[in-house]
């Protein structure tokens, strides 16, 4: 009998960010999106030591953008500007604003929902940004383009390299992206919006690229 084990590499292609954990469901913080004219928090009593404020609209946005649908809207109501670029939408002041204060849970990733209809017609890209590293062009912590029309995609950006932080931390997310004039087939919205600990087990990043996993075989 041959017990010899071998193992074969399998490529396989990663289509969005996935993160997988043993501490998957356990939460630092969730916000309720959906609460119309409120980004209500709710911190996990377990994480001790932290805490975080409701979500909120930067300056060129408002309470009306939390909608029954998520924080976003239809660009056609005047909710979101037909803005293609970063440094446009942080001089406009388009974004969901939120303050934290990692506890002894610590965070690892942001999470959340984000729906599009018409691709060059709504604001399909999202970045996040903290105000650790500064809310200027160039400074993201993660960026996602969602191209696939009338589709919600879940986003996970990493947010690990601030765990430690003793003191508040606000993070933005900026939506962008439009590429035309917005018509009735053009809404943006983010929802089920999260921070998660850190994972104890295998954690799996890709955007579109390739992963490589171990299969093991007995003969």
């Amino acid at each position: 009998m041959n017990n010899l084990t071998t193992h074969k590499i399998v490529k396989c292609t990663i289509s969005s960010i996935v993160l997988l954990s043993a501490a998957h469901g356990v939460t630092v913080a969730t916000w309720d999106l959906t609460n119309t004219g409120s980004g209500a928090v709710t911190v996990n009593p377990d994480a001790v030591g932290a805490s975080a404020g409701a979500a909120t609209a930067g300056a060129g946005l408002s309470t009306t953008n939390f909608t029954a649908s998520g924080f976003g809207g239809s660009e056609t109501g005047g909710f979101l500007d037909a803005s293609p670029t970063l440094a446009s939408v942080i001089t406009d002041g388009q974004y969901l604003s939120f303050t934290v204060t990692p506890g002894t849970l610590g965070i690892t990733y942001l999470s959340f929902d984000y729906y599009i209809e018409a691709v060059p017609r709504s604001s399909n890209t999202v970045s996040l940004m903290s105000s650790v590293g500064g809310f200027v062009d160039g400074n993201e912590i993660g960026t996602y383009t969602h191209s696939t029309e009338y589709s919600t995609a879940n986003v996970s950006f990493d947010v690990s390299s601030l765990s430690s932080e003793s003191s508040p931390i606000e993070f933005r997310l900026y939506l962008y992206g439009k590429a035309s004039s917005p018509n009735a087939g053009s809404s943006t919205f983010i929802n089920n919006l999260s921070l998660a600990p850190e994972p104890t087990s295998l954690t799996l990043l890709g955007l579109g690229g390739l992963a490589l996993f171990t299969r093991r075989n007995r003969s």
